[in-house]
């Protein structure tokens, strides 16, 4: 087999390389000094796991996108869009990722007439609200653990 010396189409390196600086600008306006995903994982005081909210915020961007394309968008904001999408899907597999490597418990997601329980000094929810859960949808995805959310994931190193 003859090597070429192009490997790989250069306007997807480029967008890889655009994909970089956008998620390195979210960080810093979204993250947090000591955790670029901080935002990410607020999802827990919800009582959804970090990796599913990035799902949601991926169907809300693919229905955007979908408007757009029945309404006739500016190409400019479906780029703008489109970038956010493929952002959220990467950042969905470093959350799962990082769930099964440091084997992060599953979360039980709110159900029924529940307020939102008061963060604790470390930004989880505290521990002495009660809350009505119920099994997760996919109990075959991570099965292996399903607790509350404590915050697990400041403490784990």
């Amino acid at each position: 087999m003859i090597a070429s010396p192009l490997v790989g189409s250069p306007e997807y390196l480029q967008l890889l390389e655009e994909m970089r600086v956008l998620h390195i600008e979210k960080s810093i306006q979204y993250g947090s000094s000591d955790d670029p995903l901080a935002n990410l994982y607020h999802s827990l005081d919800w009582g959804v796991r970090p990796w599913h909210g990035a799902l949601i915020r991926m169907g809300d961007k693919y229905g955007r996108v979908q408007q757009m394309c029945q309404n006739g968008s500016d190409p400019i904001l479906m780029e703008d869009n489109l970038m956010d999408l493929a952002a959220y899907a990467l950042l969905a597999l470093v959350l799962i990722r990082e769930e099964r490597r440091l084997a992060i418990p599953a979360v039980q997601p709110l159900v029924g007439n529940v307020s939102v329980p008061p963060p604790n000094a470390q930004g989880g929810v505290a521990p002495s609200i009660p809350r009505r859960a119920r099994p997760l949808p996919y109990p075959d995805v991570f099965p292996e653990v399903i607790l509350e959310p404590a915050d697990w994931r400041h403490t784990t190193s």
